[in-house]
């Protein structure tokens, strides 16, 4: 089990923003009543993905997990494979808080754009069973006809100690290390810059797995 599936994303404040607007854009994506279909842009490691799996089960509820499916994109690349993922994840929508079934479709930006255009009726055709989020590295690879069927937001991630201190503290405190808010701010400055989200998750992991070997060797 990795770093990640140890420290899962429980509560919205997990998540490590890099502006409070930021963080209540997304938050408003929470409510049944106010989502819509929602491209997540940013460079790798940012935690868009993360995200939409966080967003999915908390509109459809913890007991409604096959109301949620997330397909890569950029594996499945046909057209004909996109659309049948699409049109075969049925669900039971109904029956959950939202109403509907939520599809992820990550790395919307691997199909080339015969498939985007494949894709386009079928937002339109399944939006009343079906609730779309989206990822994209490069939002200027998606055709301008399936970038309209979304609201966009970007996400840049952060490098920020002072933004990471509460999601590192939790981490490390999980992993049965003990740092105060200082010692903590000092690691995160000294390992955590100019790094994604995703590889400071494992600076984490390194730094608790060094201190746990020395301290079991001393």
């Amino acid at each position: 089990m990795d770093i990640f599936e140890r420290n899962p994303i429980m509560h919205f404040n997990d998540i490590v923003f890099e502006s409070d607007d930021v963080k209540r854009s997304v938050g408003r994506l929470l409510d049944p009543n106010f989502v819509t279909r929602t491209l997540f842009s940013g460079p790798p490691g940012v935690g868009k993905t993360t995200l939409c799996q966080y967003i999915a089960q908390q509109l459809v509820g913890a007991r409604h997990k096959p109301d949620v499916k997330s397909i890569n994109v950029s594996n499945l690349k046909s057209r004909s494979a996109i659309c049948g993922e699409i049109e075969n994840f049925r669900g039971f929508g109904a029956l959950n808080p939202l109403g509907k079934a939520v599809m992820i479709l990550e790395e919307l930006d691997g199909a080339d754009a015969s498939a985007q255009l494949g894709m386009k009726a079928l937002l339109d055709e399944h939006s009343d069973r079906l609730l779309f989020l989206a990822t994209t590295n490069n939002p200027h690879n998606i055709i301008a006809p399936i970038r309209d069927r979304f609201d966009e937001v970007a996400l840049l991630g952060t490098d920020e100690p002072n933004r990471w201190l509460s999601r590192a503290q939790q981490v490390l405190t999980n992993e049965g290390i003990n740092l105060d808010d200082e010692q903590c701010l000092l690691l995160l400055d000294q390992h955590a810059h100019g790094l994604s989200g995703r590889k400071i998750m494992r600076k984490l992991d390194e730094y608790a797995f060094l201190a746990k070997s020395n301290a079991a060797g001393s």
